[in-house]
């Protein structure tokens, strides 16, 4: 049996947009600004997103803060 890193099983299964979904969905509900930060990062390098645009904790802690104001949360979906 072969195995493969975790970082690349991960980076393959995020190219599935249903499966990034899911990801990011996951990591919204429970991770810190790095961690969504860090997941949007992946899910744009897995989709070869070139280049990547920065995604930062700020930015992050600034969406998260005016849904929270506004009495919303973020929750993603593949795009149609």
């Amino acid at each position: 049996m072969s195995t493969i890193p975790f970082e690349n099983f991960l980076a393959e299964r995020l190219k599935n947009p249903e499966f990034a979904a899911h990801y990011l969905n996951a990591i919204l509900d429970d991770g810190s600004p790095d961690e969504i930060a860090e997941a949007v990062q992946a899910i744009l390098a897995a989709r070869d997103e070139r280049p990547l645009p920065a995604v930062t904790k700020p930015a992050v802690e600034q969406v998260q803060h005016l849904l929270h104001q506004a009495g919303l949360r973020l929750h993603v979906q593949p795009a149609a």
